[in-house]
């Protein structure tokens, strides 16, 4: 039943988007419109990609050449300033996503973790059952 439902709001919510956008008075425009905003959040999405290359390329270099140098330059590692640069920010947070759907995959300490945080009673059930 509760398959049914979803299939069901899913299929009236792909007919009224496609009444919306076939409409024959301002469907054109419609149309038109939904095609400008694609691709101007494409190109939004392709400019920040660029920029967040760009400054881990440069922070990279710059790490690499401070400490060929042997110069310490007064500054901290970034991971410890209280506020992160946007590429550490990407780069912590992607690492930690990978990380955690291998643990999910895998079924480790992180997956099991969050397995249990998603469903708390079906591990009570097990671990009261196994006794």
């Amino acid at each position: 039943m509760r398959g049914s439902l979803g299939i069901g709001a899913l299929g009236a919510a792909v007919g009224a988007g496609l009444m919306f956008l076939c409409d024959p008075r301002m469907g054109r425009r419609r149309r038109a419109l939904f095609q400008a905003k694609t691709f101007s959040v494409g190109r939004k999405a392709c400019s920040v990609i660029d920029k967040t290359s760009r400054d881990v390329k440069n922070r990279t270099y710059g790490t690499v050449v401070t400490l060929k140098s042997g110069h310490s330059m007064g500054r901290t590692f970034a991971l410890f300033n209280s506020n992160w640069p946007p590429a550490i920010r990407l780069m912590v947070g992607t690492t930690g996503s990978v990380m955690t759907a291998a643990g999910i995959a895998k079924g480790g300490t992180a997956g099991t973790f969050l397995d249990w945080l998603n469903d708390p009673c079906h591990y009570q059930l097990q671990l009261s059952g196994s006794h």
